[in-house]
């Protein structure tokens, strides 16, 4: 009885040691696996993200452009200046209209001329931009508004939401990414939320422009890893399973 108990013993243990030598190799051939795909997801992520933040930073120089150059003229009469907001919407690329304002309400457009609204500033993030769903002139479409003030002076210029839709959906189409100003955000789909946006389940990263306060946020869905491990590695992975069953 005891020779039996000691040859089962050793058995057991032979049995063990094989399988711990195999599962050695696969287990820390996943997490390999998992960890560079992971880092490689984020930095797409990040990429992304900073391309789509050099991109709209661009379309705001020009809104700011157009606020800098009209800003002096706030104050004078409609009559004499709303040709040269009009000009600067076509001389300014991404620029839906420039706006006049004095002593916080716009009082000369580019698109009608004399006009009359209250400016809340409190609407604006940093007292400088503002992510609308839509406006009175086009209600279902996204507006995203610069504004410069000086003063009783001061100048407001929108963007058109195409041109940030545009971006958010043809940089990386693989890529989730969302545009945020203060609670607002805005998606590819065109859909401007209120509240903040939750982190992506995958890879989320976030990145700050430097010169306007807005962030863009970009990341992947769910099961986005498992599937981006069956594209790029499932050789690999293959690789080590085998090395460990022959080890």
């Amino acid at each position: 009885m005891p020779l039996t108990l000691k040859r089962t013993r050793k058995w057991t243990d032979r049995y063990a040691l094989f399988v711990l030598s195999a599962l050695l190799p696969i287990v820390l051939g996943v997490f390999i696996i998992v960890w560079q795909a992971s880092r490689s997801l984020e930095s797409e992520a990040s990429d992304t993200a900073k391309e789509a933040v050099r991109q709209f930073d661009l379309m705001l120089d020009n809104a700011k452009l157009a606020a800098d150059v009209v800003s002096p003229l706030a104050g004078q009469p409609c009559e004499q200046v709303e040709l040269d907001l009009r000009e600067q919407v076509t001389r300014r690329p991404f620029v839906r209209s420039v706006n006049l304002v004095w002593n916080n309400q716009i009082y000369c457009t580019s698109l009608f001329g004399n006009f009359k609204e209250p400016v809340n500033a409190a609407d604006y993030n940093n007292g400088v931009l503002w992510l609308m769903p839509g406006n009175a002139v086009t209600p279902d479409q996204p507006l995203l508004v610069y504004r410069r003030e000086q003063d009783q002076a001061g100048a407001i210029v929108s963007l058109y939401g195409l041109h940030l839709i545009n971006v958010l959906s043809l940089i990386n189409p693989y890529t989730q990414m969302m545009f945020q100003v203060g609670n607002n955000s805005i998606d590819r789909y065109a859909v401007v939320r209120n509240t903040p946006p939750a982190p992506y389940p995958v890879a989320s990263v976030s990145v700050s422009s430097a010169q306007y306060p807005y962030r863009v946020m970009a990341g992947f869905s769910e099961g986005t890893l498992w599937r981006f491990i069956k594209a790029r590695y499932l050789g690999l992975l293959a690789l080590f399973v085998f090395l460990g069953l022959n080890s």
